[in-house]
């Protein structure tokens, strides 16, 4: 298939995220980045640590959220199939899990960058193959980070929880 604008060749992508060791969550999103580079020598972009606008024009691959509904559900599968121009890529993950926080409910995002396997987007169809991420287990407490979304606005980051109550 040609794009017809430049003459560059897309190909079929096919592939799984597998997240491990969920813990209970009132939802999740998962989305996917290519990260293209030159050639098959080419070490991963941003030292493997793409920051967060690095990831904008990532495709949405699974969202499933129901809120006030807490779900054990350790492990999820997500398919994806993609047509990107022919060349080599990395891959980026972003997943947001809701989970029942210290105020109320809040979504802890997790990024992954996958420094291998570098893909190789040269022939008509490629199968990527399994990618697996273990969620981390830090508690909620003690995560690093948190921020205040809202729409329209860039998000607000605290080093620590920003408010407690409604």
């Amino acid at each position: 298939m040609f794009s017809g604008l430049f003459g560059k060749r897309r190909y079929k992508l096919n592939g799984r995220i597998i997240i491990h060791s969920l813990p209970p969550s009132q939802g999740y999103m998962v989305s996917l980045k290519l990260f293209p580079v030159a050639g098959p020598a080419c070490p991963p972009p941003f030292g493997g640590e793409p920051p967060g606008e690095a990831f904008e024009g990532s495709v949405d691959l699974a969202k499933n959220i129901h809120i006030r509904q807490n779900l054990e559900r350790p492990r999820l599968v997500i398919p994806f199939k993609l047509k990107p121009y022919a060349g080599y890529y990395y891959l980026g993950v972003t997943v947001f899990l809701f989970r029942d926080g210290l105020n109320g409910l809040m979504a802890q995002m997790e990024r992954v960058c996958f420094g291998r396997p570098l893909l190789d987007l040269s022939s008509n169809h490629l199968d990527a193959g399994d990618f697996p991420i273990r969620w981390p287990d830090t508690s909620l407490e003690d995560l690093y980070q948190y921020a205040i979304f809202r729409p329209g606005k860039p998000p607000e980051f605290f080093d620590s929880v920003p408010y407690k109550g409604g």
